[in-house]
């Protein structure tokens, strides 16, 4: 079993793995799941009560058109950018949910020439037939399917691989598709400079800002990557003129003789974002001449798994004490250097931790020296988890359309707080990010598409835009509880596999809809990962060393398989899943003893 914290009830004996479960009694009957395993996007996020297992009933009525919320009003088009807007977690009590057999609103019929726009058209859609919504208030399963392709028509029996890149829907796929027809048709600059381009794209930034509770659109860049996100803010800060002087501020370390600074990173920080922090750390010592030094410091966990709150209040106050006073009094060598920047990784990939970023916000702020950056990668968490970077007071968020936005790949995009952008000058410029106003000088763009460069995959982009509609079609409130319930159940199944080698390995006092899990010898994680996929075309990922190393190595591990839930997936599904994993553990097994 699962470490359960001091205090709280055992969670209930877990079902069987076939036959399935049957239906869960009515939530207020049912037994409490671990009251401190929220789901959110701190660690003082909501807990979100469970609905019940497999009660998706398909809506009886049939019909189009937009949904916004629980009523049958279109998604808005252009979101309020009032300073500090709430787009979700809103107190503003919902409407009611619609009658049992609502039929939405069917759209207004396009005239022929805005039916010929087909890439526009598909940008303004929504989920497009029938309810979101069953007669029972959840989830209208049977629809969300039908509506991916994947699903539907495609070749993968059951998608557990959502944090990879999740299956898309039908509009978005229709959307790229319909855009790279109008391309090849018209070419693409004379499909750019179409009159409702403009407005098209804009609307992305739009939404972008929207499901990230940005304050405005122009705090938002589209770039092709959560990676390339991140490390243009990154390397924009570290190379600063700020960033270095304040190095040069406080001194130089009377133990090693040099300035530098140092960059506090989770514990589970990915690979590629750990890699460019060594990076930088190399290059600086290089060209420096060995006078400045960039120290990594992986913040510790807590017995949770998750960033150790206090360690970090304390390293923090031992700094900004430091930047305020003479410097390099007293201590180790890296702790005389001031902490230069905060990164959090908010889920990582290799487990389904949630890092407390709010409250990691909180301890930034009101523990460091003023100005100091913090920085959040949000790409396995922006779709699966309500996330406001009002509430987690972060200065850079970066994510990917891939994952659980179910986008196109080759899409992600930058936060930058409008306040902190100013202070940021890219590495790289091009005619995109930035006006040559004269021969010997450039004028960069005054807010964060100062980030962006000329040659971007347009169609992608406005999968993206169609991706983010889609979302707010469903309800970012209605994907987080139905993923949370998903991945709930997967881990009591999984559980239910112990004996046949099967561990859970998801540390936190808060999880989501990553579900990930190691196998004994001599079956390997890999392995049994390719017969899933061969054998019973289910798609699971495998987590190695290198993705994360920090927290595998601390752990122990070397690679976990991980099966990553989203809202379309079923109950029946995580049986059908876990039953092939049983099949898979003993028939792996007998062939190892066989060639024995």
């Amino acid at each position: 079993m699962a470490r359960v914290p001091p205090g709280h009830p055992e969670r209930p004996p877990p079902p069987p793995v076939v036959p399935p479960p049957p239906p869960p009694p009515p939530p207020e009957t049912r037994a409490p799941a671990r009251p401190s395993r929220g789901h959110g996007g701190g660690g003082g996020g909501p807990v979100f009560p469970p609905p019940a297992v497999g009660g998706f009933v398909p809506s009886s009525g049939g019909g189009g058109g937009m949904h916004a919320g629980v009523t049958g009003s279109p998604v808005s088009m252009s979101p309020p950018e009032s300073p500090g807007s709430r787009f979700f977690g809103s107190t503003t009590p919902r409407p009611p949910p619609p009658p049992p057999g609502c039929i939405w609103p069917q759209p207004q019929q396009a005239s022929p020439q805005t039916r010929r726009h087909s890439a526009a058209a598909q940008m303004d859609s929504s989920p497009q037939a029938g309810c979101v919504l069953s007669s029972g208030g959840g989830l209208n399963l049977s629809f969300l399917r039908e509506d991916t392709p994947g699903l539907s028509a495609g070749s993968v029996r059951i998608h557990l691989n959502a944090a990879g890149s999740s299956l898309p829907p039908r509009p978005v796929v229709s959307c790229v598709q319909k855009a790279l027809q109008e391309e090849a048709e018209m070419g693409g600059y004379e499909f750019l400079k179409q009159p409702h381009r403009a407005a098209e794209l804009e609307e992305v930034y739009r939404l972008c800002g929207r499901v990230v509770g940005a304050s405005g659109s122009d705090e938002i860049a589209l770039l092709d990557s959560a990676t390339t996100a991140w490390s243009s803010a990154f390397w924009a800060w570290c190379t600063s003129e700020e960033c270095v002087g304040l190095m040069r501020k406080v001194g130089r370390s009377p133990k090693t003789g040099k300035f530098g600074g140092r960059i506090l990173a989770s514990h589970c920080e990915y690979g590629s974002n750990a890699m460019q922090m060594l990076q930088l750390s190399r290059k600086v010592s290089d060209i420096s001449g060995r006078d400045v030094e960039i120290v990594v410091e992986f913040l510790p966990s807590d017995s949770y798994g998750q960033v150790d709150l206090a360690a970090l209040r304390r390293t923090l106050e031992a700094s900004a004490g430091r930047v305020r006073g003479p410097g390099g009094e007293s201590g180790d060598s890296d702790s005389d250097y001031p902490v230069i920047l905060v990164a959090l990784t908010h889920v990582p990939t290799n487990s389904g931790l949630v890092n407390p970023a709010e409250k990691v916000g909180e301890v930034v702020k009101s523990c460091g020296q003023p100005g100091l950056p913090f920085f959040l990668d949000a790409c396995q968490s922006v779709g699966q988890l309500e996330v406001n970077v009002q509430l987690v007071q972060c200065d850079v968020l970066s994510a990917t359309g891939r994952k659980y936005l179910r986008a196109p790949r080759g899409t992600g995009f930058l936060y930058v707080r409008r306040e902190f952008v100013q202070r940021l000058s890219p590495l790289y410029v091009d005619v995109k990010s930035a006006r040559w106003s004269a021969q010997n000088d450039f004028e960069l763009l005054p807010n964060a598409r100062r980030f962006e460069q000329f040659e971007s995959n347009i169609a992608a982009r406005l999968g993206l835009g169609c991706a983010l509609r889609y979302l707010m079609g469903v309800g970012v409130d209605r994907v987080a509880r139905q993923i949370l319930e998903s991945s709930r159940q997967l881990r009591v199944l999984l559980e239910n596999l112990g004996p046949e080698g099967v561990k859970l390995t998801d540390p936190g006092e808060t999880l989501c809809g990553i579900v990930t899990f190691s196998v004994e010898p001599p079956v390997e994680a890999s392995v049994l990962a390719s017969a899933l996929w061969e054998r019973h075309r289910i798609a699971v990922s495998v987590s190695k060393c290198q993705a994360t190393r920090v927290d595998m190595e601390q752990r122990g591990l070397t690679e976990v398989v991980r099966a990553s839930v989203h809202y379309y997936n079923t109950s029946s599904e995580l049986v059908g899943f876990c039953a092939a994993v049983q099949t898979e553990m003993a028939r792996l097994k007998a062939a190892v003893t066989e060639t024995a």
